[in-house]
């Protein structure tokens, strides 16, 4: 089933499609924190975790950080040892030092670099940045259905828990996951953002 076949059935309709684009000036600043997660050369280069879906989307994402010069750039990376527990779950990705680095195109936009060793980077990222600091979140990059889906609903919740109302927002020009057996991306693409938008996340299509 195509994407176009999916957001065509009525129980799986979400609204980002006809959102309007934002106004790039209202985030580039520097109460906005743009959050680029696993744009490293184990998913978008090589590795068991490659999808050939990403090379393309780290373009995209740089096209964009080219008009966020002000925002803080925060690359949340996969960084496992030999030994992860997440490699009972997952094969083992991330855990040499080529896999880990950013991808070439978006390695000149890195301001900070925070590790993960899970697909949820919220335990990270909330030791390693001052996230009290920023109005808004701007979250990109892979899976959608896992990393970033996880992040962005620990981040959402982290916030309701202080009751305060940063903007959260991810963009489905700038997030995909990967084509496997068993996996669609597109379906789980429109099963990952209609769960963020459920949930409080702002759900856009791009920046421009």
């Amino acid at each position: 089933m195509t994407d176009n076949q999916l957001t065509a059935l009525q129980c799986m309709k979400i609204a980002y499609e006809n959102k309007p684009s934002l106004l790039l000036r209202g985030y580039n600043n520097k109460r906005a924190c743009v959050v680029v997660i696993d744009m490293v050369e184990g998913f978008c280069g090589r590795g068991a975790l490659f999808s050939p879906r990403f090379p393309a989307l780290a373009d995209r994402i740089a096209s964009t950080l080219d008009f966020l010069p002000d925002a803080l750039k925060v690359f949340l990376n996969d960084r496992h040892p030999a030994d992860a527990a997440e490699f009972k779950f997952f094969p083992p990705h991330c855990h040499t030092k080529a896999e880990c680095a950013v991808v070439r195109p978006l390695a000149p936009y890195v301001d900070r670099t925070v590790c993960k060793n899970s697909t949820n980077g919220i335990f990270a990222f909330a030791t390693d940045a001052d996230i009290n600091g920023f109005d808004s979140f701007l979250i990109m990059g892979v899976c959608s259905d896992l990393c970033v889906l996880q992040f962005a609903l620990s981040l959402r919740a982290y916030f309701n828990e202080r009751n305060r109302s940063p903007n959260v927002l991810v963009f489905t020009d700038y997030t995909d996951t990967y084509d496997g057996s068993g996996h669609d991306a597109g379906l789980s693409n429109i099963f990952a953002f209609k769960n963020m938008e459920d949930c409080g996340i702002q759900i856009f299509k791009d920046l421009k």
